[in-house]
């Protein structure tokens, strides 16, 4: 046999090495390639991102302008809810294209692209709690003017879902990193925390207010007491307690008796009756007798609940008629209100909510007289501005975005309180923060509560409105302690033509206030 002839298998041929400079081409190839993949993945990301923040701050804008001036029309309200929506899930959507997803995996630099992607969904989340509040809020009224307790209820547990919905968005763009991010990303995400976070317990309390208005409005009869606070003269819950009204609330329905001034039925400090009240309470307010029928010192505790329980004990024991609810209401609440729902009619004039708080504290003392019939005439004024702002409440045509935003700025600000003498109804209350209670553990970093004591001990004066506050709060924090130092400035700006009846007889235009500031209980001062 000839070996040449032999059949070989393919395992003994011997490859031919391929030569050094084509290896080298295909390298270069593959690299090009790769560099071409990756400029085109950087591009669409840049591109896509740049186009995904602007319609990202696009919508924060909208945003914002809704929350200050949502309007009176609540199709229209959800029809810019919708399109924000529509834009923010457009921005998301090019955020999870392919090019985006690929650069999210390169460390550090996909940061970027991770932080965009938190923004979007959390706005989309926030937009959609929107639309729920939207919605959840609309029919409340009854056809006879009142509310429709069911419908709140209903509310109320949209609004809990909703929340609930928000908080595992909320919280990733709470805990994302912007550590060697762009500088337009890490402002992106700073400006939607600013505008977002919170916003689920905002919604868990709006919740928690509606289940409590809902047992207040519809559990069967009950007497309600409303109490107006003048904040020309100050007390810690907001102002002298100069006028009150009397009614019903029946199955949603809210019928109150016109307002009367509360000297009509107060008592002279030597003639005031003590009524009950917590200890606290009266240890701090009792030598101002603001737990007796004297009436207008009861709203001296910021605690709104405190002074709503303490009113319903004089209300018993002046006019025979205990309270089962409570309301406390000032100015500045009437003023939100009526800016909410059109102009009010005050001794023939027309004035808006904008006018009415400078309206009623500063133009209806005219010249400070002591005249009783001028004085009278303010004290009306009061009263009308008062009644027309609770008809509103019960107008069935006013439930609009403009006023429920209203009613939540008045409520935030401790400008109304509602109290129940019910405990499970008040816990809901207090959990909403309607209640006016001053709660440590919750947004009240630091409160000053500044109570005027008038220029002698029959006679007051008006001149709150006149003084300029300012508090600041410095923090130092160290391992196991932080050192707080709270500072208040009162700068006293009043004029000296204010008259006797704002100015004061025995010491004209100077303040006497018994000054109170809240910290921690567990703080050693």
């Amino acid at each position: 046999m000839v070996a040449a002839d032999t059949p070989h298998n393919g395992s003994d041929v011997t490859p031919v090495p391929t030569p050094p400079r084509r290896r080298r081409s295909r390298r270069r190839l593959a690299l090009s390639i790769l560099l071409f993949l990756a400029v085109v993945v950087v591009v669409w990301t840049v591109v896509t991102g740049l186009v995904a923040a602007h319609r990202l701050r696009q919508v924060r804008a909208d945003v914002a302008r809704l929350t200050s001036q949502p309007g009176d029309d609540r199709q229209s309200l959800e029809r810019r809810l919708q399109s924000d929506l529509r834009t923010v899930d457009s921005a998301s959507a090019l955020l999870h294209q392919a090019g985006p997803r690929i650069f999210g995996f390169v460390p550090i630099l996909g940061r970027n692209v991770e932080a965009e992607r938190s923004v979007s969904e959390a706005s989309a989340a926030a937009l959609r709690a929107g639309l729920t509040l939207t919605r959840a809020t609309d029919g409340l009224e009854t056809g006879s003017g009142g509310v429709d307790t069911d419908r709140l209820h209903a509310a109320g547990t949209a609004l809990a879902d909703a929340a609930r919905a928000l908080r595992e968005p909320l919280r990733r763009l709470a805990d994302q990193s912007t550590g060697w991010a762009l500088p337009p990303v890490t402002t992106g995400v700073r400006q939607a925390r600013d505008q977002l976070l919170g916003l689920d317990d905002r919604l868990a309390r709006g919740a928690a207010g509606l289940d409590g208005l809902a047992g207040v409005m519809g559990s069967g009869r009950r007497t309600v007491l409303v109490g107006l606070l003048n904040n020309a003269e100050l007390r810690g819950a907001g102002g002298l307690l100069s006028a009150y009204a009397t009614g019903t609330i029946d199955n949603g329905q809210l019928t109150l008796k016109p307002f009367r001034d509360v000297n009509e039925v107060a008592q002279p400090p030597r003639l005031a009756k003590p009524v009950p009240s917590p200890p606290d309470y009266h240890a701090a307010y009792g030598p101002y007798l603001a737990d007796t029928t004297l009436w207008k010192n009861v709203p001296m505790s910021a605690q709104g609940a405190e002074v709503a329980q303490v009113l319903a004990g004089v209300a018993d024991a002046s006019l025979g008629v205990k309270p089962d609810v409570v309301v406390l209401c000032d100015v500045p609440a009437a003023s939100d209100i009526i800016s909410a729902t059109g102009e009010v009619t005050i001794e023939g004039e027309s004035v808006s909510g904008s006018e009415l708080t400078r309206r009623l504290l500063v133009d209806a003392y005219g010249e400070g007289s002591l005249s009783e019939s001028k004085q009278a005439a303010r004290r009306r004024a009061l009263t009308t501005a008062a009644s027309q702002a609770f008809d509103r409440l019960r107008d069935n045509a006013t439930a609009t975005p403009s006023l429920l935003q209203a009613l939540v700025d008045a409520v935030s600000g401790r400008h109304i309180v509602v109290w129940s003498n019910r405990p499970e109804e008040q816990q809901q209350l207090v959990a909403a923060r309607i209640a006016g209670t001053v709660d440590a553990t919750g947004q009240d970093v630091a409160l000053a509560v500044t109570n005027n004591l008038g220029d002698s001990p029959m006679q007051g004066n008006k001149l709150d409105y006149y003084v300029e506050r300012r508090l600041s709060v410095d923090v130092h924090l160290q391992p196991d302690q932080a050192t707080v130092v709270q500072t208040l400035t009162l700068h006293n700006t009043a004029p000296d033509t204010l008259g006797p009846y704002v100015e004061g007889v025995r010491q004209p235009g100077q303040l006497s206030e018994l000054l109170s500031m809240d910290v921690g209980g567990g703080a050693t001062l």
